[in-house]
């Protein structure tokens, strides 16, 4: 079969891991574009829809039948904690594959793939202050910045998977404490008038309550797009490839981030 007549650059072999098999005209199909010198990815979709048992199986299936193809899982959706598995480390192969004419393409399609991020980050950051909002305004004077610091975790460690940058979530853990996040919300005015509000019964509780609610809702609003930001940009860099570029907004990545928080705390409350 003159596969390389229809095929000029590379191919993404999908197979669904929620069918539970691989045929044999899978495992000859691969293997023939594999001799034929095209480059080929076996690409098990809807892996969020098998088990990792049924996923394992058919892993080991491919690998033993295509030895020399490499394996991708992926899911139908971006899933929290899990993200949508290895896509990005698909698309990193697919770029390092693909001729010189067909990349800018290929990262122009990604670029929008990345604007889909952005904004399902920003979704994450909106839950997130949701719940800052209602730690808040805890009537107990003094007892929400506990609650506030591990719902902000969360929020990190999601923002980080949606982006694929799991591996940078310590280095965005210690941005956060540079910036002395207790000290922020200790040492705004408002934060601390709405602890004192709290202090006097009724109605004086429930004024703190908002005004502690508002103060804790904008510092996770802040903190968050701003780490959305951060991952936007630098997935912009490597999709350029600007290495010199992002080497230079790595360098100044705390300033960048002590800015940037301050600036969106300012608009939000």
């Amino acid at each position: 079969f003159p596969y390389t007549t229809l095929f000029r650059s590379i191919v993404w072999y999908c197979i669904q891991a929620s069918g539970h098999r691989i045929l044999d005209v899978d495992t000859k199909v691969i293997n023939q574009l594999n001799e034929a010198n095209i480059p080929v990815a076996v690409i098990l979709t809807k892996c969020d829809l098998a088990t990792q048992e049924e996923v394992d199986i058919l892993k080991d299936i491919l690998l033993k039948e295509a030895r020399e193809v490499p394996v991708f899982l992926v899911t139908t959706e971006d899933i929290p904690d899990i993200g949508t598995l290895e896509l990005n480390h698909l698309i990193k192969w697919s770029l390092d594959k693909l001729p010189e004419g067909l990349k800018l393409a290929f990262i122009s399609a990604q670029k929008t793939n990345l604007e889909v991020k952005k904004k399902t980050a920003t979704d994450t950051v909106l839950q997130h202050t949701s719940g800052a909002a209602l730690i808040g305004i805890s009537p107990i004077p003094f007892s929400d910045a506990p609650l506030l610091l591990l719902n902000q975790a969360g929020m990190f460690a999601r923002i980080m998977y949606i982006y694929d940058m799991e591996d940078m979530l310590k280095q965005v853990q210690t941005l956060v404490g540079s910036l002395g996040l207790g000290t922020i919300i200790s040492g705004s005015g408002i934060w601390l008038v709405g602890q004192l509000l709290k202090v006097i019964p009724v109605l004086g509780t429930l004024a703190g309550a908002v005004v502690s609610g508002t103060v804790a809702a904008g510092i996770t609003s802040a903190i968050g797009l701003a780490i959305s930001e951060i991952c936007y940009k630098i997935s912009l860099y490597l999709l350029d490839g600007d290495t010199t570029g992002l080497k230079t907004f790595m360098s100044g990545l705390g300033k960048y981030f002590e800015d940037l928080v301050k600036s969106n705390f300012k608009k939000k409350v």
